[in-house]
Parts: structure tokens; C-alpha cells; sequence
């Protein structure tokens, strides 16, 4: 993963993409852990869509995995925002929310 700066810059430009700022907006205004199926199915969106960006948003460090369970044999995963994105007003401005 990228170091300092270049971390951020990784991020915001992934952030470029509708369905990544929809999700990780979602993210930082629940106070719950969330799956990747309970976004889909809130978000009216592929599991595997939705899947993919949640994993593109953990590599950059913009999510971490904090739990899972055992589905029908499937494993379902959750994630929370991490402190990168929870501090970072300019994150938060690219997602349009407030900066506080």
C-alpha cells in the first residue's frame, strides 16, 4: 500500500466512482458494522458489484473486515470504515457530507 500522502491520493481517486462513494458513504453514516449483501440489497445493487468495490475500498485501507458468519454455507463478511476515512474531512467532502 502506498505511504503518507500518496494513501490519500489513491483513495480520492477511487472515490471517482459513483458506486464506491455510494458505499463508503454508507459506511460512515452507520454505526453498524455492515455486509456487502445488506448494501446490495439497500442499494438495489449486485451483491458481486457491490462485492467488488467493498474489496477495492478495503485494499486502500478505506474499510477493514471486523467480523463474520456462516450463511446457508456461504460466509458472509461486515466492514466499518476505518480511522483513515472516519478523520479525514477531505474524504468527507468528496462523498459530500459534512466535514465535521
Amino acid at each position: 500500500m502506498a505511504k503518507g500522502g500518496d494513501k490519500y491520493q489513491a483513495l480520492i481517486e477511487a472515490l471517482g466512482h459513483p458506486i464506491r462513494r455510494r458505499v463508503l458513504r454508507r459506511y460512515l453514516e452507520s454505526s453498524a458494522r455492515l455486509s456487502p449483501k445488506e448494501l446490495a440489497d439497500s442499494e438495489k445493487l449486485s451483491l458481486s458489484l457491490v462485492g467488488y468495490h467493498v474489496r477495492r475500498l478495503q485494499k486502500l485501507g478505506a474499510v477493514e473486515l471486523v467480523g463474520f458468519r456462516q450463511v446457508r454455507g456461504a460466509c458472509q463478511h461486515f466492514y466499518r470504515p476505518t480511522s483513515l476515512v472516519k478523520r479525514s474531512k477531505l474524504i468527507r467532502v468528496a462523498l459530500g457530507m459534512k466535514a465535521g
